[in-house]
């Protein structure tokens, strides 16, 4: 008790006068300023356990926690990856009957959309214009990811495009991406970039990979990128990883081994990935063409120091396809899977190759490492 008065002095002598709300959420922003995205997960997660101490302390202060204080709060932990946290906040918020500003709307949108909740997201949407807040560029970009990364696509994207420009909402770069991403067809797709060139913005790589991503079939794929190399964008590995996976999730895998040759770019972890799946569903049998590519596209990625998890599981279902328990085991052995999800898959392919040669799985298969079994 007389430990936690003490701590309660010395942070009020922090703050000899009680901060007002603005100055609390100054105050809240300067302590998390840094980009999550340059920090590891460590240092992201002390960031979020610095905030709730700055937090207390304004508490303890008896600073003013208001609405702007809120926003930053909900805004801070979404942006550190904590769209969890940011829900209790706000419910905190709304409890006490503290009425959201814009900025803290639109972060709870950006927060609905990481966790896919469509439902809460419509909630918020709705809830925004009723309190007289008018969406803002980034809410809407938010929506337009939700709806694309939950597959509703059928028109919303649109939709809120058109809202965009009824309300006044100019369009950035980010929004174009997400409206290229929900182009089904050829036409659309030009109509997209046309409309970004009218509003001034140059069709960068990420806008057309974002719409190589979304093309339902490969046909569509090639006509969108001869049309952006026509404009002169440039590509790069990212660009071919869409192709590839669009082309292997239409099951065109085979057009998506002929672009190797192709590909201008080196290789990065995904794209060994991609292709290595691709050749394990063409291969028919031990030592055919697509069986060899995919074992010298393995021991490319182990040479490029490209060699995953993923890699790996790649490798095992070439081997555990045609029941060869042995090289799968020797793939499973050569990297340290830990108690990855990685490791489970894998466990279980070898298991099945085995029950289907009438083997007992080998007994190492069974045995737990320090990390699985930790």
């Amino acid at each position: 008790m007389v430990g936690s008065l003490r701590r309660a002095a010395r942070t009020a002598a922090k703050f000899p006068r009680a901060l007002n709300d603005a100055r609390c959420a100054v105050a809240l922003n300067e302590l998390c300023s840094t980009d999550p995205r340059k920090l590891d997960r460590a240092a992201r997660r002390g960031r979020v356990h610095a905030f709730y101490n700055k937090w207390r302390e304004l508490e303890v202060a008896r600073c003013r926690l208001g609405r702007e204080s809120y926003a930053s709060a909900v805004a801070i932990l979404t942006r550190f990856g904590y769209p969890d946290k940011a829900r209790e906040m706000w419910d905190e918020m709304r409890g006490k009957d503290v009425h959201p500003t814009a900025g803290g709307y639109t972060s709870m949108l950006v927060a609905a959309a990481r966790e896919g909740d469509v439902d809460g997201a419509l909630r918020l949407w709705k809830e925004m214009k009723a309190d007289g807040h008018r969406p803002s560029v980034r809410a809407y970009n938010s929506m337009m990811h939700l709806f694309i990364v939950t597959g509703d696509t059928t028109g919303r994207v649109e939709q809120l495009a058109d809202a965009m420009e009824r309300d006044g909402v100019p369009k950035n770069e980010h929004t174009f991406s997400h409206l290229l991403r929900a182009a089904r067809s050829y036409d659309r797709f030009r109509a997209v970039v046309e409309g970004m060139c009218q509003a001034g913005l140059e069709p960068t790589t990420v806008n057309i990979n974002a719409a190589l991503k979304g093309a339902p079939t490969p046909e569509l794929c090639d006509r969108m990128l001869q049309f952006a190399m026509g404009l002169g964008v440039p590509t790069d590995i990212g660009t071919y990883n869409a192709l590839i996976s669009r082309y292997r999730a239409c099951g065109a895998q085979r057009r998506a081994v002929a672009l190797i040759p192709r590909i201008p770019h080196a290789f990065d972890s995904y794209t060994y990935n991609l292709l290595i799946f691709c050749c394990v569903d063409l291969t028919a049998a031990p030592n055919d063409e697509s069986y060899k590519l995919a074992e010298s596209l393995a021991a490319h990625a182990w040479a490029a120091e490209a060699f995953t998890h993923r890699t790996a599981l790649g490798a095992v279902s070439l081997y555990a396809k045609h029941n060869q328990v042995a090289r799968a085991m020797q793939v499973r052995s050569s990297v340290d899977l830990g108690g990855s999800a990685t490791a489970g898959r894998i466990t279980e392919l070898i298991t099945e190759a085995c029950a289907r040669i009438g083997e007992p799985p080998p007994p190492q298969l069974l045995r737990r490492g320090p990390r699985e079994a930790a």
